[in-house]
């Protein structure tokens, strides 16, 4: 309806001015737009979604727990194999008559 009387080329969100149910003074288009926009950003999430969202940070954590044991598990096979009879040096080796 704005570009039809206003034209092409401008933003009706601005250009448009609504008069609500009980309210005395008009109020700007955009105005209200990024006020209903904010009041959505704020409301919290369905029980569907917020399944949907603590699942998503379960599989998160799980991911970062499997390669920390990972990670454990790679360090300590690791260690034990640095002194195995072939890297040993022959002093450190016990003889079996102690």
């Amino acid at each position: 309806m704005v570009n039809s009387v206003a034209g092409d080329g401008r933003n009706a969100w601005r250009d448009l001015w609504v008069l609500l149910p009980g309210e005395r003074n008009w109020a700007n288009a955009a105005r209200l737009r990024a006020q209903l926009s904010k009041r959505l950003d704020h409301q919290p999430l369905s029980p569907a979604e917020a399944i949907s969202e603590a699942a998503k940070a379960m599989n998160t954590t799980l991911n970062a727990a499997m390669l920390l044991i990972k990670h454990v598990d790679h360090q300590s096979t690791t260690i034990t194999e640095r002194r195995l009879p072939k890297n040993r040096r022959e002093h450190d080796l016990m003889d079996d008559d102690y």
